[in-house]
C-alpha cells in the first residue's frame, strides 16, 4: 500500500520538484527555487521552498554548498558575504509516496 504525503496547496510545485531533481540528480535549494520561478506563472518564495524540502519526506537533504558575493558600489569598497545552502536530492522510496 503506497504512503500519503499532505500535499495542499503545493501539490503542483512538489510535482515540478520531484521532476526537475529526476532529470538533475542533485540540486541546491537556490537552483530548485530559481527553476520554479521560471516554470511557473505565480513563482514561489524562497520560504516555501524550505518548507516544501524540509516537511516532505520524498527529499532529502544531502549536504551543503558555500555561496558567496561581493556587494559594493562604486567608489565603496565591496563587502564579502558568505552562506550555506542545503542540497537535496530524491530519497529512495520517493516513487512509493503519493
Amino acid at each position: 500500500m503506497p504512503k500519503k504525503v499532505f500535499a495542499g496547496r503545493t501539490k503542483r510545485l512538489r510535482k515540478k520538484i520531484i521532476k526537475f531533481l529526476e532529470q538533475k540528480g542533485q540540486a541546491s535549494s537556490t537552483e530548485i527555487y530559481e527553476y520554479l520561478n521560471n516554470k511557473t506563472y505565480g513563482g514561489t518564495t524562497p520560504q516555501q521552498i524550505g518548507n516544501i524540502l524540509a516537511q516532505d519526506p520524498r527529499f532529502r537533504a544531502i549536504g551543503t554548498v558555500r555561496n558567496s558575493s561581493v556587494e559594493g558600489s562604486g567608489t565603496l569598497p565591496g563587502v564579502a558575504r558568505t552562506w550555506d545552502v542545503l542540497v537535496y536530492d530524491l530519497s529512495l522510496d520517493y516513487k512509493e509516496w503519493i
